[in-house]
């Protein structure tokens, strides 16, 4: 599975750095499905900070901002708009996506180590 984030231009790179507190961030959301078989994911958007890295094993231990669903075919894609907020403020805050796949024996979302991440500062509301 791949997972991706692109900034408001549909680009890599042209991410936002600073951000007030409670400003919509819009960015878009790419998500590619090479499983074999159809898969239902959730993507976690968590914030956090430089104190605890984000494994390749265990879920990130941030807030969970928001969270989005989508359900792919095999070999296929989906970029979509995604909008959030972050309301603390602070410097090198962690913005980390989190891609989970839904298991049809537990019937639960399982992390399987896909993330990608951003840093912004976030200041006070202008």
């Amino acid at each position: 599975s791949e997972l991706g984030i692109l900034g408001p231009n549909m680009k890599l790179g042209d991410y936002p750095r600073e951000i007030s507190a409670g400003e919509d961030i819009d960015l878009y959301l790419y998500i590619g499905n090479h499983e074999g078989k159809l898969e239902y994911y959730r993507i976690d958007v968590k914030l956090g900070d430089q104190s605890i890295n984000v494994s390749d094993t265990s879920p990130y231990p941030g807030q969970i901002l928001k969270s989005y669903e989508e359900v792919l075919l095999n070999e296929s894609n989906s970029t979509s708009p995604i909008n959030f907020s972050v309301s603390e403020t602070g410097i090198n805050k962690r913005i980390v996506f989190e891609l989970y796949r839904h298991q049809l024996e537990t019937g639960r979302f399982n992390y399987e180590g896909n993330w990608v991440q951003l840093w912004v500062n976030v200041t006070e509301p202008r």
